[in-house]
């Protein structure tokens, strides 16, 4: 059952018997489970048999519709015992106090800005407002940052219980905090002082009770003798209401104690049901004169009313996943169904190659690991089975992803049919916190894919935290957004692998680009000496390698023609450069996601290569394999407008770019980078020419960084978010 409501859902014994669970079927035999865990149903058994038939219906309660990842909830109903059928309570009216009022809860929440940074309270990142403060703003009160949140009540608003209202915010500077709520005319006023504290971010949860209801509560952040930072997430609410169910479904809370609670307009054909715990609701009955006793704890009371409260799920049958065990796979392309057929070219050209190769629908996944719902997890597993049951070497993730897969930011292209695997922290061999990575927090971790031991790939018995981190598996990913680009890599891979081949000058030739070290005014980039790192690099290629360098140097004026002062000019032969045909480029230096470099903020082109330079590139026929030894440049998902960062472009551009690219989804050092590509190139040259695959060269820059390397004078393991943020644009399999 599929669903998108929170609420009662109700199902029909004939979209059972549709779906596959043939009617009538004894009521004791349905099992009902959430995520493994079981959930008591109600069969409305009209004929007192037993049995649901089909044209009975059964009904449970689902507490949610969605999470990160899904819009909707997936519940799963069998026919072969072990479930819980639906308790009953009577709810007669007794002799208990007589009230018309009860308290109406809910949760408000507007998901706006992301702070990778800081997880909430709910651990997602995802904030309604950014709060920033300073002393000199006092006294102008239409500076102070303000948000103003509205309520949704469903029922009438009522009075003599006062209101509570929790905000959940999160400080992120150490300060004299001020938050005022307004509500009908009341300010109340929260303060905190963190100046003392230990760490810079913490929780606050201020609780403000107030007279009265009010359906918009404005949240004001006042300022104090200290600069202040404020993420608000959500806020919790109760508020007292009258029972007047407007002749619709509603949710309420009763109050502590036994009261007898009589309710007005109730909708025709309503049922009565305690909801407190969602695995187990109960059916309540015994209502009488719309009144009902209960207590004397508290508990969270539905009417049900269909469109309100009472929903028809979307019911789907299933057929259970079959994989043959015990059987050689060389490697897995895990697609969404509408995608595999377009990867047919390819999966041939591997079999002609001697692969054994398999095609995986990844819905078929998520049922089979991830009970239905996109969830990394589901896919990690799979590849955990398939490695000891298949042997695969080689694993393609299949499809772009997004950090925001609701679309808060209101961009143009969602696709999340394969989601990064997003983590934020472990807990290292000492249980101190580490982030993913150093300085974004939280980031994409698709090398986490492919590091197979243990439940968390972060988290484990079986490695050092952090420092032991390796891919198991090698990993690619195609980040497509349709079928017809899946088409486009597949054609320029099997392209590069086949026709192009025969091209000795464009195998044998290799670029490089780099940033510079020295700026105008002669200081220097803190980041490193990005020309001498590449350097380092070229001096491992084959002898018989032709290079050509391209470096920015403000300050040049000697003899080298590879070195470039005008940004202008810069740009323009970066991009003739790679149209010229190398088979290897590997650019050293700052980036971000849409460009490599930041040369002149005053020069037309202040960069080495744009977003959009791609688009000039025509070697389709001479596609090269790139490396980014960057930042962002392969943070497939961070929500655009243009649908791509850099990295992506180029593997996705049709008339040229790269065949594959190996870049970084996030920010990181120099001296991790020159790892990556230390141990890349390395291999490169101990291989014989057109024998190397790049998922081998791929894991040896893995392996540099992972271990020491006395032949570099590194003496031990540095920057291991490399491991984690770094990933292959393209098939393990292409050599």
């Amino acid at each position: 059952f599929v669903v998108a409501q929170r609420g009662i859902q109700e199902v029909s014994g004939q979209q059972i018997a549709a779906a596959g669970i043939a009617t009538p079927v004894d009521a004791v035999k349905l099992k009902l489970t959430y995520k493994d865990q079981v959930v008591a149903l109600q069969v409305l058994d009209g004929n007192s048999n037993g049995k649901l038939d089909s044209n009975e219906t059964l009904r449970f309660y689902a507490p949610g519709a969605g999470d990160y990842w899904n819009n909707h909830e997936v519940y799963w109903l069998t026919a072969n015992g072990g479930g819980a059928l639906m308790d009953e309570r009577n709810v007669a009216p007794g002799d208990a106090p007589l009230r018309t009022t009860a308290m109406e809860t809910g949760l408000w929440r507007n998901n706006k800005v992301y702070v990778s940074q800081y997880p909430g309270p709910d651990s997602d990142h995802w904030y309604a407002q950014d709060m920033k403060i300073d002393p000199g703003a006092q006294g102008q009160t239409e500076d102070y940052p303000t948000l103003t949140m509205q309520l949704d009540l469903a029922l009438p608003a009522a009075s003599g219980t006062p209101s509570i209202f929790t905000p959940n915010l999160l400080t992120y500077i150490k300060g004299e905090y001020e938050v005022q709520l307004k509500l009908n005319g009341t300010t109340k006023t929260v303060t905190r002082d963190t100046t003392k504290d230990a760490v810079a971010v913490s929780d606050w949860q201020p609780e403000a009770s107030v007279n009265g209801t009010s359906n918009s509560v404005q949240l004001t952040l006042v300022p104090g003798d200290t600069a202040g930072g404020m993420l608000v997430d959500s806020m919790a609410w109760a508020q007292p209401v009258s029972l007047d169910m407007g002749n619709s479904g509603a949710v309420f809370q009763g109050v502590d104690g036994s009261w007898r609670y009589k309710l007005s307009n109730l909708p025709g054909g309503y049922v009565l049901y305690d909801i407190t715990d969602p695995l187990a609701p109960v059916h309540l009955r015994g209502m009488n004169d719309l009144t009902f006793e209960d207590g004397p704890d508290t508990h969270t009371y539905l009417i049900s009313h269909l469109d309100t409260t009472l929903f028809v799920p979307q019911v789907v049958g299933h057929s259970p996943l079959t994989f043959n065990a015990n059987k050689q796979v060389d490697a897995v392309y895990i697609a969404p169904a509408g995608y595999i057929p377009a990867l047919a070219p390819l999966l041939d050209h591997r079999r002609s190659q001697g692969y054994t190769v398999e095609a995986i629908d990844v819905q078929t996944l998520y049922d089979a690991w991830g009970y239905g719902m996109i969830e990394p997890d589901a896919i990690r597993d799979f590849l955990r089975w398939a490695a000891v049951e298949w042997d695969i070497q080689s694993a393609v993730l299949v499809s772009d992803g997004t950090r925001d897969p609701f679309n808060y930011e209101e961009k143009e292209s969602v696709i999340n049919d394969i989601p990064p695997y997003l983590r934020t922290s472990y807990l290292d061999q000492n249980g101190y916190e580490r982030f993913i990575d150093p300085w974004l927090g939280q980031n994409g971790c698709d090398t986490c894919y492919a590091q197979l031991d243990g439940d968390d790939p972060l988290n484990n018995e079986y490695e050092t935290p952090g420092k032991g981190f390796m891919p198991d598996i090698w990993l690619g990913r195609f980040p497509v957004k349709s079928a017809d680009e899946v088409a486009t890599v597949v054609s320029k891979i099997v392209r590069y692998e086949t026709t192009q081949a025969a091209s000795t000058f464009w195998t044998r030739t290799a670029a490089f680009l780099a940033d510079n070290y020295v700026r105008q005014d002669g200081s220097t980039d803190s980041a490193g000496d990005f020309v001498k790192y590449t350097e380092d690099a070229i001096a491992l290629m084959h002898a018989g390698m032709r290079i050509a360098r391209l470096y920015f140097d403000p300050l040049h004026n000697g003899d080298e023609p590879w070195r470039e002062d005008d940004a202008v000019a810069m740009n323009e032969r970066a991009v003739a450069l790679l149209n010229s045909g190398p088979g290897l480029v590997t650019y050293n230096g700052h980036g971000n996601w849409w460009q490599w470099a930041t040369t002149d903020s005053e020069a037309s082109t202040p960069y080495i290569f744009y977003l959009y330079d791609v688009d000039k590139l025509t070697n389709r026929n001479q596609l090269f394999i790139g490396l980014s030894m960057t930042c962002y440049t392969s943070q497939f998902f961070q929500p655009a407008n243009s649908g791509t960062t850099l990295d992506e472009r180029m593997f996705l551009h049709p008339n040229g770019g790269a065949a594959a690219v190996w870049g970084p989804s996030g920010l990181s050092v120099l001296h991790g980078h020159d790892d990556l590509q230390y141990g890349f190139h390395k291999l490169l040259a101990a291989k014989e020419p057109g024998t190397a695959k790049l998922g081998e060269l791929v894991q040896a820059g893995y392996f540099e960084n992972f271990s020491p390397s006395p032949e570099r004078n590194k003496l031990y393991a540095c920057c291991e978010d490399v491991r984690r943020t770094f990933l292959l644009f393209g098939d393990p399999l292409t050599t």
